[in-house]
This record gives C-alpha cells, sequence and structure tokens, in this order.
C-alpha cells in the first residue's frame, strides 16, 4: 500500500524547482504535523509526519551520488565495522543535491540553530542497525536540537534514558523528520535497531551545527574523509596517509619514535586535531589555548602532550588537516575546469558556502596566514605552499581554456590566477569584517570580469 503523505500535491505548482534544483520534492514548511512528545522536564522529541515528499527521488539520488563508506570504531577491547554505511559533509554546501541545502535553511529557520553540517546513514535492509548511542558532539552540549530526516523504508527508531529503562518508539516513515531537543542528546539514547522482518533501504539524514555550544557563532567547516597517500608532496610536515595521524610523517611529532599509533591512539590524535582546527577557526589561532582543546575534546593533559609537544605541534597539524581539505574541495570543483562557465560555478559555489555563515571567520587557510605568516617561519611556508597549489588547479584551468581556443593566449594564466587568489581571499576577509558577502561577490565579479576579457568569443560566458 502506497502511503499517503499528509500534504497532497495536485501538480507542478506545488513543487518549488529553483530552490529544490529542479529536484521533484516539496516540504511542509509550516511543520503542521508536529507532534512533541516531553520525555521529562527538560528533554523532548518531536515527529512530524510526512515533512518532505517525494522522499524516493532525494533517497535514490543519495544513494548514487554520496560519497559513501562503511566505518569501523573502536568498542570495548576490538575495532568492529558498522552495520551501516555513512557519508558525512561537514559543509552541507558540499553535498550532491542542492534540495538539501533548502531543507537545511528551513530547518534552521524553524528550529533557530545554524545547521552546516550533514551525517547520512544508509541502512541497506533490515539487518543493518545502530545500537544505544548518543551523538557528538551534541551529547557534549547542555542543550541541543537535532533533527533526523528518513527516506526510504519504515524503520522504528527508539529512545530511552541513558542509564537504560522503558523505551519511547516512534515509527518513522520516508519523508518523516524525527527531532531531538533540549537536554536529550545529554540525558537520553537512541537507536535504531536492526530486526527480523523484511525491510528495504532507508536513508537517515542528521542536521547538526558545527562546534559546541559554548561557542554560539558555530562556523562552516571542510570534509574530513580519507585521502590518498602523498596529497601533498615536497613537505615532510604535509605527508598524508589517509588519515589526519598521518600527516606530519609516519612518526608522528610528540610520539615516540618508531612508535606507531594503535588505532585509539589515532582516533584520539583526529579527534585532537579536527577539534583544535574548529575552534581556531572561530576563536583565532592564539587565542585558542590547549586547555580549550581539552575541554572540547575530553583529553587529559597527558594524552594532548603524548601526541604534540606544544602548542606549534598542535598548530602545524591543524595547518596540513585544512590544506588537505581545502585542496579537496578545490580540486573536485577546478580539476576539470575548462571553461568560463565552471568558473561561474566555481565562484558561485564559494559564495554559497560563506553566505551560510554570512561571510563570518573567513577562509580557513587565510585566516591562519593572517596570524602567523608573521611568528612561525615553517606555517608560514606551509600555507604558501597551499595557497600556490590552489592556483595551480586556477592556472590549469585557465591553460585548458587556452588550448581549447576559448582563452587569448594573451592571458598569463599563472597571473590571472594570482588575481583570481587576491580576490578570493581580499573577498573572505572584507566579508568577514563586515559579516556580509557582498563585498566577497564585488570581489569575484570584478576579477572574473577582468578575465572575461580574454574570451575568443564572448558568448562562451
Amino acid at each position: 500500500m502506497i502511503e499517503q503523505t499528509l500534504f497532497p500535491l495536485g501538480g507542478e505548482a506545488d513543487f518549488d524547482l529553483d530552490r529544490t534544483g529542479g529536484m521533484r520534492v516539496a516540504l511542509d514548511e509550516r511543520f503542521a504535523s508536529a507532534a512533541r512528545i516531553q520525555l521529562d522536564d527538560t528533554s523532548w522529541v518531536e515527529h512530524v509526519q510526512g515533512w518532505l515528499s517525494g522522499d524516493g527521488e532525494l533517497m535514490e539520488a543519495l544513494m548514487s551520488q554520496a560519497s559513501w563508506e562503511q566505518r569501523s570504531r573502536w568498542m570495548y577491547t576490538r575495532m568492529v565495522t558498522e552495520p551501516r554505511l555513512t557519508a558525512e559533509y561537514p559543509v552541507i554546501a558540499d553535498a550532491p543535491q542542492p534540495v538539501l541545502h533548502y531543507l537545511t535553511k528551513a530547518l534552521s529557520a524553524h528550529y533557530r540553530r545554524p545547521y552546516t553540517r550533514l551525517w547520512m546513514n544508509w541502512y541497506r535492509d533490515n539487518g543493518d542497525g545502530t545500537g544505544w548511542h548518543a551523538d557528538r558532539p551534541a551529547n557534549q552540549q547542555d542543550e541541543a536540537v537535532i533533527p533526523v530526516l528518513s527516506l526510504g523504508a519504515t524503520r522504528r527508531f527508539l529512545i530511552r534514558p541513558a542509564g537504560g529503562g522503558p523505551s519511547t518508539a516512534i515509527v518513522a516513515h520516508g519523508g518523516d523528520l524525527v527531532v531531538m531537543g533540549g537536554r536529550c542528546q545529554k540525558d537520553y539514547q537512541h537507536s535504531v535497531p536492526k530486526q527480523k522482518q523484511s525491510a528495504g533501504a532507508r536513508l537517515s539524514l542528521n542536521f547538526s551545527i558545527a562546534v559546541p555550544a559554548a561557542l554560539p557563532d558555530s562556523p562552516i567547516l571542510f570534509r574530513t574523509e580519507p585521502r590518498p597517500r602523498g596529497y601533498l608532496t615536497g613537505n615532510p610536515a604535509m605527508s598524508f596517509t589517509g588519515s589526519v595521524s598521518g600527516m606530519v610523517t609516519q612518526e608522528a611529532e610528540g610520539s615516540p619514535p618508531g612508535r606507531p599509533l594503535t588505532a585509539r591512539g589515532a582516533a584520539t590524535r583526529d579527534r585532537i586535531v579536527q577539534a583544535a582546527a574548529d575552534l581556531m577557526y572561530v576563536k583565532g589561532v592564539n587565542a585558542t589555548t590547549l586547555d580549550d582543546i581539552r575541554a572540547v575534546t575530553g583529553t587529559s593533559k597527558s594524552q594532548l602532550y603524548r601526541h604534540f609537544p606544544d602548542k606549534d605541534a598542535l598548530i602545524h597539524a591543524v595547518i596540513a588537516l585544512r590544506g588537505q581539505q581545502v585542496l579537496d574541495r578545490e580540486t573536485q570543483r577546478l580539476g576539470k575546469l575548462s571553461s568560463f562557465s565552471g568558473l561561474t560555478r566555481w565562484r558561485d559555489a564559494l559564495i554559497r558556502v560563506n553566505s551560510l555563515q554570512n561571510g563570518a571567520y573567513g577562509c580557513a587557510l587565510g585566516s591562519m596566514a593572517s596570524e602567523l605568516a608573521d611568528q612561525d617561519e615553517q606555517a608560514r611556508t606551509s600555507l604558501a605552499q597551499l595557497f600556490t597549489a590552489w592556483e595551480e588547479l586556477l592556472a590549469a584551468g585557465l591553460r585548458r581554456m587556452q588550448a581549447k581556443g576559448t582563452l587569448s593566449p594573451d592571458a598569463d594564466a599563472g597571473q590571472q590566477a594570482v588575481a583570481l587568489m587576491a580576490a578570493v581571499q581580499g573577498g573572505y576577509l572584507l566579508a568577514s569584517a563586515a559579516h556580509d558577502i557582498r563585498p566577497m561577490e564585488i570581489a569575484l565579479d570584478l576579477a572574473l570580469a577582468h578575465l572575461k576579457s580574454y574570451l575568443t568569443d564572448p558568448g562562451e560566458a
């Protein structure tokens, strides 16, 4: 039997194709069917039935386009493979479907939270599930509001007190929204249990803010999925092995010589570096203390100093992480660039991501460069290499345009790339100071207008 949506769609006019990127889905922006269950005085869970119509089309697109992987995690004394697939987008604007940006804005407006991160799980059949847990880092906050959108097959969503006890069951159908609020993440646990009854595939889309509540102005972060070995070369501090723990040579700076990290130690180190990167992006490098990082990660002084003998060593690991993330993102956008319209799409992507935070915080690399270039020579050199690599991605795209005959050979690809980079970084800086994206738009548009004058056929624009 086909389940009926709670707000029937009568025809093409019911779909806002501009906001959904052409996908035939619609959402109930009034949250009219929301039913709240008060778990106790400070915790609640809300079930919004049929919040999204057309979930099948979105599900099919995400199953084929998202970066799915099966992860392992430490459980008691051993590593276990998770019985589900996962895709993570710390920058929702980098997610593969524009409709996700529309959903994020609707959720942010309704629940008054700046949702910037997306975590997706793919439960392939009834044999996939997840045990009792709370979401990190939401469970480190006094209060959090975490929406979870279900796509596809119907599954049970259970929630119980953290210390155990009777559970509350919600039957989540495709298109339903389940929202955990208040102290729910801190005082309760939830699960999607495996079941004997046959079930089709289900995706869950979890939306969250980027940093702990102690930092109210949440930033946009970058992806952290594994990368190939040797992503950057020429600098031993940037010899990547696919995780943060491998970024500062095989024998991590601050680790005992010749003693490789255990899986658990590598996970701790990854957590420290990612938390440091988040805090330094929001508070600044100099204002972020090691005590701040310990508080967010829940690590002891001995754990921190086992991996990093001092703050400088941690800063260098953060630069390596941010460099890896930024260049991976820019390689995806610019690696096949060969047209002016491609440059325009690149410009739009930068603006879209930065507009989600109203221009605040600036570029992850540029903000560190402004603090460290005159203080730390190793940091300055590393950052300069990263900017050069970014510029080369732009220059290579311009040379491909010249090879196609669409860009005049009179245009110096290297100089034009530097000019574009100057517009990007200057735009980030002015947008950050103004908390307004408009200065960045102007800077990039003027730089592209200058480059457009070198097109052999203006119609190519």
